[in-house]
């Protein structure tokens, strides 16, 4: 079984999955300026969740 930190760099090494990774980079980033802007706001994604009215999943 491969860890977190394996995963990414066992993948990224077939051509086919690195040129699809690379395809959604514009998408990952946009995610990551989000992702940033909620931390600078202190926010977690619960009360982000709950203003959108997004149901926690598993309980």
């Amino acid at each position: 079984m491969l860890t977190h930190q394996q995963l990414p760099t066992q993948a990224l090494a077939d051509a086919a999955v690195k040129a699809e990774f690379d395809k959604l980079s514009d998408e990952f980033s946009l995610l990551d300026d989000f992702l940033m802007e909620r931390m600078s706001q202190g926010l977690t994604q619960a009360p982000c969740s709950a203003s959108k009215k997004f149901n926690k999943v598993g309980g």
